[in-house]
């Protein structure tokens, strides 16, 4: 018999995202290894905590198209997404303390999640 997939919607942290990396979609896999060099660590622990106060993401020209490994990185307020693949920034709902959001050049055609 085999495990349960994992669900993304019930990870709370990064680190839930990093444990269950080998499961996850090519694009949510390819965010999170972004995420872990952008930390500069491939601790699972550090990089949580790293990423998890962090103001600041600078993640452009990184071929990102799946956010939803930032939603629990609520202590954002500057974001540099641009000239990536994002076309649904519905994940970045969670990130209320956002005041610096920089997306173009991405395939965004709806910002209504914002």
């Amino acid at each position: 018999m085999s495990e349960p997939q994992p669900n993304p919607a019930n990870f709370s942290s990064f680190a839930d995202w990093c444990l269950h990396k080998d499961s996850l979609s090519p694009e949510a896999k390819h965010t999170v290894e972004i995420l872990l060099k952008c930390a500069g660590t491939s601790d699972i622990n550090e990089a949580n905590r790293i990423l998890s106060s962090s103001n600041e993401l600078i993640l452009y020209n990184n071929q990102i198209s799946d956010l939803t490994p930032l939603q629990s990185l609520t202590n954002l307020t500057s974001l540099y997404l641009y000239n990536n693949q994002i076309s649904d920034i519905t994940p970045l709902q969670s990130l209320t303390n956002l005041t610096y959001l920089y997306l173009y050049n991405n395939q965004i055609s709806d910002i209504t999640p914002l």
